[in-house]
């Protein structure tokens, strides 16, 4: 009996994987599609490459760098292409920076290429001699679907470069793993344009990369082509758990960027947003918190979609945080978890929960400022009106950081 039941309990296995692997398969990137015809897109051409750690080409049972699987193809009579430079955003071309740390130029160990960073001391776009000996620029970022994630700026800003060089860009689409949600949040103030918000589009902009590049490639009169995805929201969710690579240090699972837009906003105030623990941007708090009663108040609102569990933790400095809030100090706190990402309005969330904290904790709760920028959220946000929505919702006028950050 005990056979028996082992042999069905490993069949139904087998049969699920195989389900699975079936289902994910369906599912195509824009740099899985290249690299099935490289030569359509490529044949004859010196190319450069924007890109960083999650930039993979699936295959069956694992992944592997589009740089790599390129540079194994290049050669290959039929379509006889070169890569001459590879372009890394913020967080380097390996993925394992803190956010807005410094990434020096480097040169990649097998091709010999130059690696130029992008988020290197003032350089945000790239210059003109970087574009030496290239004739297309491949772009394969995967983004997270909100407007402060720099890639999009990256990434516009490649495209406004490229075009006075006059050098083509391929874009690489890949999913957006909030696309259902929809378009929500904060207008765009065009007086609080930055790299963290370039262009007009929602907060949460239920946007690919590609989508992005072609509404940007309007106005600044680039040579582009895109490569789409293949395959529905619903494959591409399980493409990405299947394949999932990080695309920044502290969005470590695909559970994190679900939890991203809604736990974002703690960027610009004095509480955690879980930076130096294992669960980045899914629990958030503070040493003055008490997290069993931020709990109860936060789920007697019953806000859609998501619920929330009491947590401590202590952040520690790591590469992907080096000097986290709070270092070396526990924090109570809660765990954002998720019950249904249907309903979920994100910045609703974050407004919800950002007035339940500085309502119970006046004295402590703090928004952060910059000698550039009176508020980092309104940086952020691209504009004060979220910020005083949060202040409107307490009912509270709340008192900045005297000290800039």
């Amino acid at each position: 009996m005990h056979q028996f039941l082992w042999r069905a309990a490993t069949l139904l296995m087998v049969i699920s994987c195989f389900s699975v692997q079936r289902v994910v398969g369906k599912f195509k990137t824009g740099a899985d599609r290249l690299c099935a015809a490289p030569g359509k897109y490529l044949k004859g051409k010196k190319i450069g490459i924007l890109c960083h750690k999650a930039s993979i080409v699936a295959r069956d049972n694992h992944h592997e760098h589009l740089v790599e699987v390129l540079h194994r193809l290049a050669d290959r009579k039929e379509q006889s292409f070169e890569i001459v430079a590879l372009f890394a955003p913020e967080h380097g071309f390996d993925g394992s920076k803190e956010a807005f740390a410094d990434v020096a130029h480097s040169k990649h160990p097998k091709i010999g290429c130059p690696i130029y960073s992008l988020h290197f001391g003032k350089i945000r776009k790239p210059q003109p001699a970087m574009f030496k000996g290239v004739d297309l620029v491949l772009v394969d970022l995967q983004g997270v679907g909100v407007r402060c994630y720099t890639y999009i700026s990256t990434m516009v800003n490649m495209l406004e470069a490229a075009a006075a060089a006059k050098v083509s860009i391929l874009v690489l689409d890949r999913p957006n793993p909030i696309k259902g949600w929809g378009p929500s949040g904060a207008e765009f103030d065009p007086a609080y344009s930055s790299f963290l918000a370039k262009i007009n589009i929602p907060f949460v902009h239920d946007m690919t990369m590609g989508e992005i590049a072609k509404m940007a490639a309007k106005n600044i009169g680039c040579t582009l082509s895109v490569i789409s995805t293949k395959g529905s929201q619903a494959e591409a969710l399980r493409y990405l758990r299947h394949h999932y690579v990080p695309p920044s240090p502290n969005l470590s699972s695909l559970r994190s960027q679900f939890c991203y837009p809604m736990v974002v906003p703690f960027e610009g105030t004095n509480y955690s947003e879980g930076r130096g623990t294992d669960m980045p941007f899914e629990q958030f708090g503070a040493p003055w918190v008490d997290g069993a009663m931020l709990a109860d108040r936060l789920n007697e609102q019953k806000i859609p979609g998501v619920i929330f569990e009491a947590t401590s933790f202590t952040p520690e400095s790591s590469e992907r945080a080096l000097k986290p809030k709070h270092q070396g100090k526990l924090c109570g706190g809660v765990v954002l978890k998720i019950t249904d990402r249907s309903v979920i309005k994100p910045l609703d969330v974050a407004r919800s929960i950002m007035a339940t904290l500085f309502a119970l904790y006046p004295l402590q709760s703090r928004w952060l400022t910059t000698k550039r920028v009176n508020f980092i959220i309104d940086q952020l946000i691209a504009g004060p009106t979220w910020r005083l929505s949060v202040e409107a919702k307490n009912k509270k006028s709340v008192v900045p950081n005297k000290k800039a950050v």
